[in-house]
């Protein structure tokens, strides 16, 4: 089942076309969780990769950067999680189920 949410645009804002939108958001909420770092969730503190420490990282990452996302996104509810590093960490890939 996917998840659904208020639509937000590039920046992250809410998306508005003359009112809030509500769409599928199983994308943007791993992009949040990837870009996030821990504590910056209140209801799941521990919550968030901070990808951005293993894109400017060593290449030999790869394999923590992996247990980070399916670890988080466990977290977060979702099951069968397949991440693609095949274009590199900066432009990972992921497939996932939500569980709940």
């Amino acid at each position: 089942m996917e998840r659904f949410d208020f639509e937000l645009d590039d920046t992250f804002d809410l998306a508005m076309d003359g009112d809030l939108s509500v769409g599928p958001s199983d994308s943007q909420h791993i992009q949040l969780i990837a870009q996030s770092s821990p504590l910056n969730w209140k209801a799941t503190p521990q919550l968030g990769i901070d990808a951005i420490k293993y894109v400017n990282g060593p290449e030999n990452k790869k394999a923590d950067f992996t247990k980070a996302v399916k670890t988080n996104l466990i977290m977060d509810g979702y099951k069968n999680i397949q991440v693609d590093l095949s274009a590199g960490i900066k432009d990972f890939k992921v497939s996932a189920e939500d569980a709940i």
